[in-house]
């Protein structure tokens, strides 16, 4: 498909002559790199099975491959009604494309249900607005229809903490949260020079792909609430983080510290240093100490 909106020239033509402006309120910065755009399809691996999820048209220059890619069917989802009249037209002829406009945030589970067969799993990718980054995967990863593959542009320094392992500077809490429910891989770095405007800050593509743990946590909202007590304090002691956990006020600190000692974890040790694999041995150790004590 010929697609000129990688051209600044092009793109400015294009607003002048529709008497628009980038929105800063949807945190527009437009992809004008079209081997980003090649590097993610060919990351998500797309076949004619797959339905793709796009959140955030805006001009079409990731729309166009999706749409040129194997893959069945592409939804697209636009807030902006600037864009949506163009990227209606633009497309027009391409019957595997559907626009949704509207907010990925309210729209996603309604367009699952229309769209994905039972038993399919979506995938989705987008250039994701630096303000609204983690609700977004929050409602991809924790959503009732689950995902296969994702691919995200989002800031740089927020795709080094979503890779990082344990005992680095940047693992924390979206580290654990994101590798609970999938693999990340950084697989691009861009520079400001990719997006017109230009944002402040260097880019990068993360891919997620779906998985599932073993052992699992026999209490997901108990390990959550080990891992997010984890990093109240980063200098502080594990020991000291649980006793003054806000997320842990229902488990006696006794049980606590009993279960990390037969999980062999140091009472001195620090949260950042305990892998996604520990903290659900530790939950779920701290889970059947609790339901014993109260039987």
């Amino acid at each position: 498909m010929e697609f000129k909106y990688y051209s600044v020239k092009e793109i400015n033509n294009f607003m002048e002559a529709k008497g628009l402006a980038v929105n800063k309120k949807f945190g527009q910065n437009f992809l004008i790199n079209s081997g980003v755009c090649d590097t993610i399809v060919k990351n998500l691996e797309l076949t004619p099975d797959d339905v793709v999820f796009e959140i955030g048209c805006g001009l079409g220059s990731l729309t166009n491959r999706l749409i040129d890619s194997p893959a069945g069917k592409v939804v697209g989802f636009e807030i902006d009604n600037a864009y949506q009249k163009h990227l209606t037209g633009l497309f027009k002829d391409y019957p595997k494309f559907t626009l949704i406009a509207g907010d990925f945030l309210k729209e996603f589970e309604n367009a699952v249900k229309t769209h994905l067969l039972p038993g399919q799993k979506p995938v989705i990718t987008g250039n994701l607005p630096y303000y609204i980054t983690t609700p977004i995967m929050e409602k991809v990863f924790t959503g009732t229809c689950g995902f296969s593959r994702a691919a995200f542009m989002m800031q740089k320094e927020v795709g080094d903490r979503v890779i990082s392992k344990a005992g680095k500077k940047k693992y924390g809490s979206l580290s654990i949260f994101c590798q609970y429910y999938s693999e990340p891989k950084i697989i691009a770095n861009i520079s400001p020079a990719s997006f017109y405007p230009q944002p402040n800050v260097n880019s990068a593509v993360v891919r997620f792909v779906h998985r599932t743990l073993e052992p699992a946590p026999d209490n997901e909202k108990l390990f959550f609430a080990v891992a997010r007590s984890l990093f109240i304090n980063r200098r502080k002691q594990l020991k000291n983080n649980f006793a003054h956990s806000p997320f842990l006020k229902t488990i006696p600190l006794e049980i606590i510290l009993k279960a990390m000692e037969q999980c062999k974890i140091p009472l001195e040790e620090r949260g950042e240093n305990l892998s996604v694999e520990q903290i659900i041995i530790l939950s779920n150790k701290i889970n059947n100490l609790n339901l014993e004590s109260n039987n």
